[in-house]
């Protein structure tokens, strides 16, 4: 075998397609951020230490939050895309639009400052969902898919 050449998978194999591992948060408040995320959205910890911590979401999903530098705040980017405040964050969606807003009281409840709920079309779908500022930047959005009524399909007379 030379450098050039790779190991091949049988031809019964199809090669499987990547699988998103984890994401990286940086944050101001490791602590804070990872209670967030354990309280309220049901990721457990599987480390943790002031300056990092490692959550596991019920789906396998791995959400790692590290310390910022404190001399370099992290800025994250706004969409161009929509005209209402959109900016980085880490969606959740839920089943339905009443856990949506037992979700922002819950939010509430606990201290948090969710914004409003809202009720949008985007992406071709129609959503009620609602934004909390998580710190640094961060947002987090909680939203469920509204099923609009059966209709003639479009074009239809």
């Amino acid at each position: 075998m030379t450098s050039n050449d790779h190991p091949t998978a049988p031809d019964h194999l199809a090669p499987a397609a990547p699988k998103l591992n984890h994401l990286n948060l940086c944050t101001s408040d490791v602590p804070s951020l990872s209670k967030l995320f354990t309280q309220h959205f049901a990721f457990t910890t599987l480390q943790a230490a002031d300056t990092s911590a490692m959550l596991q979401g019920s789906d396998g999903f791995s959400l790692v939050l590290t310390q910022i530098d404190p001399h370099a705040p992290p800025t994250y980017p706004h969409s161009v895309l929509f005209t209402r405040h959109i900016s980085f964050h880490v969606g959740f969606m839920l089943a339905a639009p009443a856990h949506v807003h037992a979700k922002h009281q819950e939010l509430q409840a606990a201290g948090w400052q969710p914004k409003p709920i809202q009720t949008f079309k985007a992406l071709g779908a129609a959503w009620t969902a609602f934004y909390c500022p998580a710190g640094d930047g961060i947002e987090v959005e909680v939203n469920a898919h509204i099923s609009l009524p059966a209709g003639p399909p479009v074009g239809a007379s």
